[in-house]
């Protein structure tokens, strides 16, 4: 397992300059330009981040340390599609299950730079640029290890609607 690593910098494009941190035990962030000019980076920032992840994986070992071939399906329905059985099993075999599984938690993880004390589903979709389905099954599986929980009722910032947000299990 490698060390945690952190680095902070600054890209400039187009004159703008933006500020960016990303790290292998948290979701990247940048900051201290406009919108459109933000716009212009996240590729690049999420391309450094993916690079670094890639190349110094971080996962805390105790938070998702029971990560068990198989398990959803031992309680799962015999109504579940083959399709759907070979979709799960390929996101595992090809890593983006874990891959995914991470970047939601570090997303939930890194609630403070934010200022937000907990996230919806739809949040972290949007941030992380996932589908809500594989948000959904991994803040499942978060919740099932004991590693997040839900939190009170409120509004999503970005649906609008009233839903129940989660975040660490031991925040409070």
């Amino acid at each position: 397992m490698a060390d945690k690593v952190y680095i902070e910098g600054t890209l400039e494009i187009d004159g703008e300059t933006s500020n960016y941190y990303i790290s292998n035990y948290q979701a990247w962030f940048q900051w201290g330009a406009s919108t459109e000019r933000l716009c212009k980076s996240v590729h690049i920032v999420e391309a450094m981040q993916k690079k670094l992840n890639e190349e110094q994986p971080y996962l805390e070992a105790d938070l998702l340390n029971n990560n068990k071939k198989g398990k959803v399906f031992n309680s799962m329905s015999t109504q579940v599609r083959s399709t759907s059985k070979e979709a799960y099993q390929e996101i595992i075999s090809n890593g983006k299950r874990y891959t995914q599984t991470k970047r939601v938690l570090n997303c939930i993880m890194d609630l403070s730079s934010w200022n937000a004390k907990d996230w919806t589903l739809r949040e972290i979709a949007t941030m992380l640029d996932l589908e809500m389905n594989s948000v959904s099954a991994r803040v499942n599986e978060l919740k099932k290890r004991g590693v997040i929980k839900e939190s009170s009722k409120r509004s999503c910032k970005i649906s609008k609607k009233i839903v129940i947000p989660v975040k660490l299990a031991n925040a409070d």
